[in-house]
């Protein structure tokens, strides 16, 4: 990516972001809630990249912006799942993902984006994608280093695996494959999370643990999958 292209999509991020977070109130769409938290991803792995010592991140009000939308993200998907059933959880989800609406919606100001976006328009420094390639490939060595391979440690790897995608004009089909299959154990991950926090507030009836025992079987066969994956991988 050549710096005229970097940018290019910054600024193209950048417009969007504005957009979507602007129009994403009251309804909270699950698509546009998905639009966001995935170009967002894509601006900061930019700026990682791309951008000057000092201007590389998130500021701390978009952060939680930000923070806010995963956590709403998960409960959509979770929700979408359950399919209404157990009722007593999927009435216990929809609760906490109106809570975080609300907690958005008094936090939101188009200023707070603008300020993000204002970074949009720093001149990159010179040649850094084989650099920042580079250092993440040593960041997934160092990851799967340890043995063994914690939940934690596979959801980084995975977020290291994504950055690494949206700096790249062509994802490499190992590296979107890697990707896929560590993506599939943080979704079963955060299913069993969200079922112990249902619990952890007192909807924990038998049909509540019939499917946290099953999560956890899903859980532990996708992680299984996910650690041969990654650990084959030579980076």
């Amino acid at each position: 990516m050549r710096s005229k292209k970097f940018r290019r999509s910054l600024r193209k991020y950048g417009k969007r972001l504005s957009r979507m977070c602007a129009a994403l109130a009251p309804r909270f769409d699950e698509e546009a809630v998905h639009r966001i938290r995935t170009t967002v991803k894509k601006f900061r792995a930019l700026l990682r990249c791309w951008g000057r010592k000092g201007r590389r991140g998130l500021n701390a009000d978009f952060k939680e912006l930000y923070r806010l939308l995963g956590e709403l993200r998960n409960i959509q998907l979770f929700l979408r799942s359950l399919h209404e059933k157990p009722p007593e959880l999927a009435a216990w989800a929809r609760a906490h993902a109106a809570g975080l609406e609300r907690r958005w919606q008094n936090l939101y100001d188009p200023s707070i984006v603008r300020k993000q976006v204002r970074m949009a328009g720093q001149r990159p420094r010179k040649k850094p994608l084989k650099a920042f390639l580079r250092k993440e490939r040593t960041r997934v060595r160092s990851l799967l280093g340890e043995r063994p391979l914690a939940d934690e440690t596979i959801h980084s790897i995975r977020k290291v695996l994504k950055d690494m995608q949206y700096t790249v004009d062509k994802t490499p089909d190992e590296l979107k494959r890697l990707a896929d299959e560590a993506g599939r154990f943080v979704d079963s991950r955060m299913g069993v999370s969200m079922i112990n926090a249902g619990i952890k507030e007192g909807v924990h009836t038998p049909a509540v643990l019939r499917l946290k025992d099953n999560l956890e079987r899903l859980k532990f066969r996708r992680k299984r999958r996910a650690v041969r994956a990654l650990t084959r991988w030579e980076p």
